[in-house]
């Protein structure tokens, strides 16, 4: 006799959801030490390795100094991801990007969730009148 087991589970989710780069404009801006002189006026684009669910985007967050930054964004491409600030950035100061573990890739992978800082560039000074 020969007993044949058979199971009818789904297979696992493959892979994870990873960053392959950040972007401030055309800076590439480091996901290990605070990237430096980030324009106050730049979109942030982030690449993933997999498509992103479009429905898990919430998860994503910019903080500055003041809190939460209100954002736009928009999937450019199943894998890019596009951050608008809806106003500049503060000049010399620090913000965090979050994407919380919430976000998740279209086929259900997991993402571990990022933090990624930068510093925006210092303002320039300009002499606007002198009076003797």
């Amino acid at each position: 006799m020969i007993l044949l087991l058979l199971s009818c589970t789904e297979p696992a989710h493959e892979g994870r959801l990873e960053i392959e780069g950040v972007f401030a404009g055309p800076v590439s801006v480091s996901r290990e030490t605070m990237t430096v002189d980030i324009p106050i006026d730049a979109t942030l684009t982030v690449n993933f390795s997999e498509a992103v669910d479009a429905t898990t985007t919430s998860s994503v967050s910019l903080r500055g100094p003041l809190g939460i930054v209100p954002v736009t964004m928009n999937l450019i491409t199943q894998t890019s991801l596009l951050i608008f600030p809806n106003q500049p950035l503060t000049n010399a100061s620090v913000y965090q990007l979050s994407i919380s573990d919430e976000l998740k890739g279209a086929r259900g992978q997991r993402f571990s969730g990022a933090t990624i800082p930068f510093r925006t560039v210092v303002g320039s000074l300009s002499l606007v009148e002198v009076s003797i």
